[in-house]
């Protein structure tokens, strides 16, 4: 009668086994998970999303990913529109540095004025397209007031 070598493990290839799995397990874990972010609106802004989202009668965080979407897809169309971005961007920096003084505020306020956004993997591509990664919450407005002004110009 033979042995059957095969399934007779030594305990470090158990070891070895048990390893790989929780690397693996490990790893599948960081794609999978998606960086979620705070995102901070003035007054107006917050007004003007609350009118989109209404509008549209899509959600929240639908309507923010909508936003920089629709800025990919003027980039894509320009390449000269991250110069647009940027203009939009100094042209709303009051808006901007409210954003900044909203920190003071309370935090029942505060929690009025922010939202959450989890970043897909087609999202952060994107951003990562535009070179706008550490500009998240700038391109969002930029996409708010782009889509504000489309689709209320004719009011």
């Amino acid at each position: 009668m033979s042995v059957n070598n095969y399934d007779q493990k030594k305990p470090s290839e158990d070891f070895l086994v048990d390893q790989a799995i929780v690397e693996g397990q490990r790893q599948a874990t960081e794609v999978t998970s998606e960086p979620e972010m705070t995102l901070e609106f003035s007054d107006e802004q917050s007004n003007m999303l609350g009118e989109l989202t209404s509008a549209l009668t899509l959600s929240g965080e639908t309507l923010l990913e909508s936003a920089i979407s629709y800025v990919h897809y003027k980039y894509k169309k320009n390449q000269n529109f991250a110069k647009k971005i940027e203009e939009d961007y100094k042209q709303h920096t009051k808006d901007f540095h409210k954003i900044q003084d909203l920190r003071e505020n309370s935090s029942k306020q505060r929690s009025k004025l922010t939202r959450k956004l989890i970043l897909s993997a087609v999202i952060s591509h994107k951003l990562e397209e535009m070179g706008m990664t550490e500009k998240i919450n700038e391109c969002v407005l930029v996409g708010i007031n782009l889509l504000y002004e489309q689709l209320t110009k004719n009011k």
